[in-house]
């Protein structure tokens, strides 16, 4: 089992929806939570339906910022708790599991507000004895070292943030992957970086989960990487990431090659007759198989040179000719 965490940065249009299903079908996640969604709880179902969730709550946008929503898999229980313009607050149960606490997490964009967000969280660790996790994106670092570029961090935000921290009993549960999980996307030395999204866990949740792993993700086109949190009970599961079933996937790009219509033509007319249900569906099989490996030929491992891409992507955002590699990167 797994959860997401991602500060989207709007997903009014298409591109962006396209990028939510990538990050969910790179991680499978069973509980997932959205911050700067934009929508409203219309559109917010539409998206939870089409990204194959069974449950959601949504806090609506307020004008043209914020909005925040939580979605999770039918085999999941969740019981919403609190909420507000800045968090989502559950308790949660796994099948055959324990209840756990889950609060989806958005500190204030503004630094002169920021102190109400950590009189919320400090609110929130009296409400409940379960095993706790907080996500999200925290808007303040922990340590200077978890910035670089740009003027200092203010130190009262930066203090009183760790101080609550403390005084909540969670601690950082870390990360792999890349350092920074957000990117102003500026160059030379008006670039800025710093690690804003984290998972923070107390003792007993940690106990609950005890080979649990956060992993710092891509930005898939946000300023903010997401940050995906396996929750791993069995030692023998720790590190192996959620079991996948391969697909068939239409590309409706294989219909601009000029091959594609024999193939599926050829396909669909040698694999027997439909005559009823059952002969329907094996058709359908055999001609996703046979489309399946006629891409791989024709186009190569799509999934491999996409993940080949990202890695590129990572080097060039990682390079220290900043003014050359950022401007490739906008190209792509």
């Amino acid at each position: 089992m797994s959860l997401i965490s991602w500060n989207v940065r709007g997903l009014g249009n298409p591109r962006a929806f396209d990028k939510l299903r990538m990050l969910i079908r790179d991680t499978s996640p069973s509980l997932a939570f959205l911050m700067e969604t934009r929508l409203r709880s219309k559109a917010a179902e539409s998206v939870k339906r089409r990204c194959g969730f069974h449950g959601g709550f949504y806090v609506d946008c307020s004008g043209r910022s914020g909005g925040l929503m939580l979605m999770w898999k039918e085999e999941v229980e969740v019981h919403i708790q609190s909420y507000s313009q800045s968090h989502i607050d559950c308790h949660v149960r796994f099948p055959h599991g324990v209840w756990w606490r889950f609060t989806g997490f958005y500190g204030n964009p503004s630094r002169s507000d920021r102190h109400h967000s950590w009189t919320l969280l400090l609110r929130l660790k009296s409400l409940s004895n379960l095993p706790w996790v907080v996500a999200g994106d925290f808007n303040e670092i922990l340590f200077l070292s978890k910035k670089e570029g740009g003027n200092n961090r203010y130190y009262p935000s930066m203090n009183q943030f760790r101080d609550t921290v403390e005084s909540c009993d969670l601690v950082d549960l870390g990360f792999v992957g890349p350092k920074f999980t957000w990117d102003n996307g500026q160059e030379g030395g008006a670039h800025i970086r710093e690690r804003l999204d984290r998972a923070l866990g107390c003792d007993e949740w940690i106990n609950l989960f005890p080979y649990y792993g956060v992993r710092n993700m891509d930005f898939y086109d946000s300023d903010h990487r997401a940050l995906w949190l396996e929750l791993v009970r069995d030692r023998n599961r720790a590190g192996r990431g959620p079991k996948k079933r391969k697909w068939f996937r239409f590309e409706p790009f294989w219909m601009t090659d000029e091959d594609f219509k024999d193939t599926l033509r050829t396909s669909w007319g040698t694999t027997g007759s439909v005559g009823d249900c059952d002969g329907f569906g094996r058709k359908l099989q055999s001609c996703g198989r046979d489309l399946s490996g006629w891409s791989r030929v024709k186009f190569g491992r799509i999934t491999r040179r996409v993940r080949n891409l990202h890695e590129e992507i990572e080097r060039i955002r990682n390079a220290s000719a900043l003014g050359y590699n950022r401007r490739r990167l906008w190209e792509w």
